[in-house]
């Protein structure tokens, strides 16, 4: 059934002149991102989508084109993360630039570079750059078989 509704969906999409499928930001979904044209043709969200866009790229189908590699939580995989420059030292936000490098108004602190610290949009995760999952983000093409067709009537 999963299938046929694959490949019905590859024909509405086809039909409806529609060759490249790309990715938008989307806080609905559990990752972040959809794809709405996929999810309109398949009848799928999210994830869902996005294993039958794997599945008809595996099957030669559909080409994959990587548009980027973003930051995603390593708690809950949500693409919304934000970056905060922090003090060294005791973490805090409250930094300042100087003339010879960067203070910080809590601690008083002096350092030439600030860490980072990443915060989850979704589920209030905090944590350091070395622990962040990366996570590619494709765009499916159509993919262009030499076909013949039926013969044509003399």
């Amino acid at each position: 059934m999963e299938a046929e509704a694959a490949l019905s969906g590859l024909v509405d999409l086809v039909t409806a002149g529609i060759t490249f499928i790309k990715p938008v930001f989307d806080p609905q979904t559990e990752t972040g991102i959809s794809y709405p044209d996929a999810d309109a043709a398949f009848g799928t969200k999210g994830r869902k989508t996005e294993e039958i866009l794997e599945r008809l790229h595996q099957a030669g189908i559909l080409k994959r084109m990587l548009l980027d590699v973003v930051r995603a939580c390593p708690r809950c995989g949500f693409l919304d993360v934000e970056v905060k420059e922090v003090c060294p030292k005791c973490k805090s936000s409250r930094i300042a630039s100087t003339e010879t490098g960067m203070l910080c108004k809590v601690c008083g602190s002096t350092f030439n570079a600030s860490d980072l610290l990443l915060g989850c949009v979704r589920c209030g995760n905090v944590f350091r750059q070395d622990n962040t999952r990366f996570k590619p983000l494709y765009a499916y093409i159509l993919a262009k078989k030499d076909v013949e067709g039926p013969p044509r009537p003399r």
